[in-house]
């Protein structure tokens, strides 16, 4: 677009009306990508977090309220030494 304003090719206010347009689609992408990266960081700190648990079952298990903690016949089975 610039280089065909520079030989005369396209007029002034059709050059400053692609530029805001250009403008809001760039913001636009800008939007998604922060979008995106906070997606991405809020599943890694869950992932993280996940992962922390699965290494701690115990301290999991007494963190959990009774109804986050399956039926008492599975946690049996589960916590069988």
């Amino acid at each position: 677009m610039l280089g065909a304003k520079l030989k005369g090719e396209v007029e002034q206010a059709d050059y400053e009306q692609a530029n805001v347009e250009f403008a809001r689609e760039i913001a636009g992408i800008e939007r998604e990508l922060r979008e995106i990266d906070s997606a991405q960081a809020t599943t890694d700190a869950f992932l993280r977090f996940a992962g922390l648990q699965l290494l701690d079952l115990e301290g999991a298990w007494q963190m959990a309220t009774p109804e986050q903690r399956p039926p008492t016949h599975v946690s049996a089975l589960c916590w069988r030494r």
